[in-house]
């Protein structure tokens, strides 16, 4: 059981194959429907349909192309994409998860209508240029990732939904 900055609590529970989430507050926030929650569940299914995945990351438009940085939760996403708008003056589409599509044209990041704790969520589209993978370190380096080290580095950020089987 965690709680949130908001009061919030919420209990994960994995049984076998099933996953139950019990949210527990005082009041549902404005705008929080039982169509949106419901919605928000089965987004992954409307986005593999898409020939696309759900990636926990937060999304930064750069030069009309998206930049997403991922990481395990607590890494620095967010704050690193609150450095982009700070420092470079770029906006944050999500903040939290981003839906990334094959298209014809190529990959494309899009912003969903549901977010984490950061609030932000956007809905529009890019190009996809880079996906950045973030770690805690003593020293600042950056380096390309390829192969199954890359796969395996945006393979844990992808949400994958166990609990309806028939999509």
């Amino acid at each position: 059981v965690t709680e949130s900055a908001e009061g919030a609590y919420m209990q994960i529970r994995r049984s076998g194959n099933c996953s139950y989430v019990k949210v527990l507050r005082k009041e549902i926030p404005a705008g929080i429907t039982p169509r949106l929650v419901l919605n928000a569940l089965q987004a992954e299914h409307h986005i593999i349909r898409r020939r696309g995945f759900l990636l926990h990351a937060s999304f930064v438009p750069w030069n009309d192309r998206a930049i997403l940085f991922t990481a395990p939760s607590g890494t620095g996403k967010s704050t690193q994409a609150d450095l982009w708008r700070k420092l470079r003056n770029a906006e944050i589409i999500n903040g939290d998860r981003v839906a990334v599509t094959l298209e014809s044209s190529g990959i494309t990041a899009w912003g969903i209508p549901y977010c984490g704790t950061s609030g932000i969520c956007q809905n529009t589209q890019s190009p996809l240029t880079a996906i950045v993978y973030l770690s805690q370190a003593p020293d600042t380096s950056i380096y390309r990732l390829s192969g199954v080290r890359a796969f395996r580095h945006i393979w844990e950020g992808c949400s994958v939904n166990l609990w309806n089987e028939k999509d």
